[in-house]
């Protein structure tokens, strides 16, 4: 209704009050208050006591709920709260013709209608009811307007009804609009308020200053919300330094564009983890023509991470897949390659961006091609898996076999994108399948063939394999006898004792030999040798039980010969070695051609001053520690020219060879050596045999022998030299025959003491104290005292015969006129050797004695004393004290061997 279409001055003034009424709906929140309102209105209009607005209940159907009332308490309104329209004839009617009803006979509208029946009953006499009008027009509901005392009557009133229906309408769906409004905005901020890993924000444009952001930021990056508001650049400035201008420069371009947008960057938490976020803007426009930016940042740390993990992770695979041991390789859905993998490339050499120009079909067999095709083409037409074994050609343009084993990819939508597949090469495999086939084609020929039995059970004794031998032993043939047990070809006591022995060889995993006795069909003893032994699984659990025996009668015979010939030659050795023991001479024996290392017995190592386990050998590597030399003819002998090496050289025996050994302290010994070559079975020399036999005494007895023999010439002459000077000085001194007869004798007496004294040393040099103590032994007597003292002195035999005649010539001059004279004589006798000089000093001094006068001329003795010292090359000191007489004689010390 519009107020150039009312007729009179009452419907403007109605018109304005509904306009009124409209405007005061519009301000309204409160429903049922705005409703009320409308209701009373209406009311005072129309001049209606009662009225009524029902709302279709959409959850029932067909109900029709009582939403707000007009002049009806609360308690009458209970019977109309709820009434089922398409059983109230009135509302149904109103309802379906979605326009307003004038009802003026209510006895008669009445039937049939419960909301009428409800006027009548409180005295109404007519009623307005209109329809609210909806969406899709369909009704919202019923105004009603009942009046006890007016009848309605023309189109006005009915307009009038139908206008404030409408009004009801739009107030309903306003009031509904702002409560959905109200809750999606209570949702929307609930949705910004809850997110923890979303930032809502708003920013100016001009200075991206952000004006607003979600509580989820200060949750998210740990700045306070002022901060993130108060500060001028706190978004730039915490942007990642590379991300920073890159961003700033997209996000205002876009905002200058006024486009939407979206990046990816990353921001400086407080702690100084990096977050990266998913900021998605939306440029609007306000009412006054000022741009806003609003936006979202969604935190894709993890989705970055997980990414990065993803990209590692395909790198890994691809790089698993480029080095794997197969060929890998990807192809689109027509069949071409993608990608092949490095040992694929490798296997035809093709370079990485020649794999999708490659064909593959060129490198097949010839006889493979048309199956190997007609299954690619089947595959591909059905988008199935498909496995085939052919022959390609590779880069040494040889022919391998390959195994292919293909599957098709698909994306997430379902679309083929084509096939993914390995290529295995199976050319070693089956080569070596092959080689095992003829391995075991072999072995069986090679058992078949074997003078004894062979045979392979498993574990419950069947018979899995046995040779020609086997079988015919057991009165069969070997295919019929693979499955049978012992149990059905032998007897039972046999059978028991092979199974026992099958079983402990699977049950310790070790293999048994042994040897069985039985009589053989001549009735001698015979020998087998058994083996049996596990053979494991690929688990290395045993599995089956093999088995051989050999007939080694023969053998054990042999066996039995050798043991005693063995028990001969241990006794023979044994021998030998007492004999080499006990044998006086030394036996040497070289273990090689070279005599590198010599063994040797024991008088051997007595004889070379060696520990018995000691190598011997002048050629060996411990030479330089062998304490000796060899020397011939007094010059050191090469180790290649020693006898045995000598020997073992020419493979000649040496023999008669005289050698001398020199220790390192000085001492020698003489050695008579033969020296014999060993020999190998092929004739070549394997070593030397040395026999040495000590030869020094006899050297030296020999030597003795001929010495003394010299010795004896030399002194015969000697002494008949000094007899005939001591006859000749004697007779000068006395001229009375019994004089000279009684001197003489003395004399010759001295000189046999001397000779005695020599023989006793064999000649060799007499110690100068026995010389002095044999000399003087006649003039020794128990009132005389005798005082000898001096070193160890060993004189040369000349010089000890001359020394023995001027003692005899002092000692008896001294008994007759000196110390040895009277009981309290004393005859002190010294000597000693000058370190300064190689002298001998002879001091013999007599005291106590009766006085001395020194005599008016020389006689013998002072003569053979000055005479001796002349032939010692030394000097004499006579001095006549009145106490007793002192001589000193002084000789060079070469003339005595001093032994101190």
């Amino acid at each position: 209704m519009r107020l150039e279409e009312a007729s009179d001055l009452h419907e403007v003034r109605v018109l304005k009050q509904l306009y009124a009424t409209s405007s005061q709906l519009w301000h309204e929140r409160d429903l049922q208050r705005g409703l009320k309102h409308l209701l009373k209105v209406a009311s005072e209009i129309l001049g209606a006591e009662l009225a009524t607005l029902h709302l279709v209940d959409p959850s029932a159907g067909r109900e029709l709920g009582l939403k707000a009332s007009h002049g009806i308490c609360l308690e009458a309104s209970r019977d109309i709260v709820s009434v089922r329209w398409k059983d109230d004839a009135a509302c149904a009617a109103v309802l379906e013709s979605a326009g307003c009803i004038s009802f003026g006979r209510m006895e008669v509208a009445a039937k049939g209608s419960r909301l009428l029946s409800f006027f009548q009953s409180k005295g109404a006499k007519c009623a307005l009811v209109a329809a609210l009008p909806g969406d899709n027009g369909s009704p919202l509901g019923l105004l009603s307007l009942a009046s006890r005392a007016r009848s309605w009557s023309g189109e006005w009133p009915r307009r009038f009804a139908q206008e404030c229906a409408r009004l009801a309408s739009d107030f309903l769906k306003r009031c509904e609009f702002e409560c959905e409004l109200r809750e999606h905005a209570d949702r929307y901020r609930q949705l910004v308020l809850g997110l923890s890993n979303t930032i809502v924000w708003e920013a100016d444009p001009d200075t991206l200053r952000l004006t607003f952001v979600s509580p989820a930021a200060e949750a998210l990056l740990g700045y306070p919300i002022a901060q993130w508001l108060t500060e001028e650049n706190f978004w730039i400035d915490h942007i990642h330094p590379d991300d920073r201008e890159k961003v700033l420069v997209y996000c205002r371009q876009e905002i200058q564009a006024g486009r939407d947008h979206q990046l990816e960057y990353r921001l400086i938490a407080a702690d100084g983890r990096t977050v990266w976020l998913r900021d998605r803007a939306y440029v609007a426009t306000l009412e006054n023509g000022k741009r806003q930016i609003r936006g979202v940042m969604h935190d894709v740390t993890q989705e970055k991470e997980a990414e990065l993990r993803l990209r590692e992770g395909e790198e890994r695979f691809r790089q698993m897949c480029e080095i794997a041991p197969v060929m890998i390789w990807l192809t689109d859905p027509c069949g071409r390659f993608l990608h092949a993998n490095r040992t694929l490339r490798e296997f035809w050499n093709i370079e990485e961006n020649e794999v999708s120009e490659f064909s593959w079909a060129s490198k097949l067999h010839p006889e493979d091609f048309c199956e190997v095709r007609q299954k690619v083409q089947t595959a591909l037409a059905t988008r199935s898996c498909f496995t085939l074994q052919a022959r390609f050609r590779n880069a040494s343009d040889e022919y391998r076999v390959l195994k292919i084993n293909a599957q098709p990819r698909f994306s997430c939508t379902g679309a083929f994108l084509g096939f993914i597949g390995i290529n295995v090469d199976l050319t070693n495999e089956i080569q070596a399948f092959e080689a095992l086939r003829e391995s075991e084609e072999r072995f069986e020929r090679f058992m078949h063939h074997l003078p004894g039995f062979a045979w392979i059970k498993d574990r419950s004794g069947r018979y899995v394999f046995a040779n020609a031998a086997t079988a015919k032993a057991l009165d069969t043939t070997p295919d019929k006898l693979k499955g049978r047990t012992d149990d059905e070809l032998l007897p039972a006591h046999l059978a028991a004792k092979f199974r026992a022995r099958d079983v402990a060889t699977l049950e310790t995993g070790k293999s048994q030999q042994t040897v069985e006795a039985f009589e053989g069909r001549d009735g001698w003893p015979r020998y087998s040798l058994v083996s049996k032994f596990p053979i494991p699984d690929a688990t290395g659990k045993p599995r089956l039980v093999g088995g051989i025996a050999i007939d080694v009668s023969k053998l054990k015979a042999a066996e039995e010969q050798i043991a005693k010939l063995n028990d001969d030659l241990r006794h023979r050795v044994e021998e030998l070695e007492a004999l080499l023991n006990a044998l006086p001479i030394g036996v040497f024996i070289a273990h090689d051609p070279q005599c590198r290392q010599i063994t040797m017995n024991p008088a051997g190592a007595a004889m070379l001053r060696l520990p018995l386990d000691a190598n011997a050998s002048k050629s060996g590597p411990d030479a330089d520690r062998l304490p000796f030399r060899v020397l011939k003819n007094g010059v050191e002998v090469a180790p290649e020219d020693l006898p045995m090496q000598r020997a073992a050289r020419t493979g000649q025996a040496v023999v008669g060879e005289v050698v001398d050994i020199v220790f390192d302290d000085g001492t020698s010994r003489v050695l008579y050596e033969h020296a014999s070559p060993l020999f190998d079975a092929s004739g070549g020399v394997r070593g030397c045999v040395g026999v040495f036999d000590d030869i020094t005494e006899r050297k030296r007895a020999e030597q003795q022998q001929q010495l003394l023999i010299s010795e004896l010439n030399h002194r015969v002459k000697n002494t008949l030299a000094i007899t005939q000077s001591i006859a000749s000085l004697t007779w000068r001194a006395t001229q009375d025959p019994a004089l000279f007869n009684e001197a003489f004798s003395a004399r010759l007496r001295a000189l046999a003491h001397a000779h005695s004294l020599l023989t006793a040393c064999s000649w060799q040099g007499v110690s100068l104290r026995e010389l002095i103590l044999t000399a003087l032994e006649p003039f020794q007597s128990q009132e005389n005292a005798i005082d000898i003292d001096g070193p160890q002195v060993v004189v040369k035999p000349e010089v000890a015969v001359t020394l023995s005649l001027v003692l005899h010539e002092l000692a008896t001059n001294a008994a007759k006129h000196g110390a040895l004279s009277t009981p309290e004589g004393c005859l002190i006798i010294r000597w000693q050797l000058d370190p300064s000089q190689p002298d001998l000093e002879f001091c013999w001094r007599e005291t106590n004695g009766p006085p001395v006068v020194a005599p008016r001329k020389s006689g013998f003795g002072t003569r053979l004393i000055r005479s001796t010292a002349a032939q010692l090359g030394g000097t004499v000191h006579l001095d006549y004290h009145r106490e007793g007489v002192e001589v000193r004689i002084r000789f060079p010390v070469e003339q005595a061997r001093a032994a101190i």
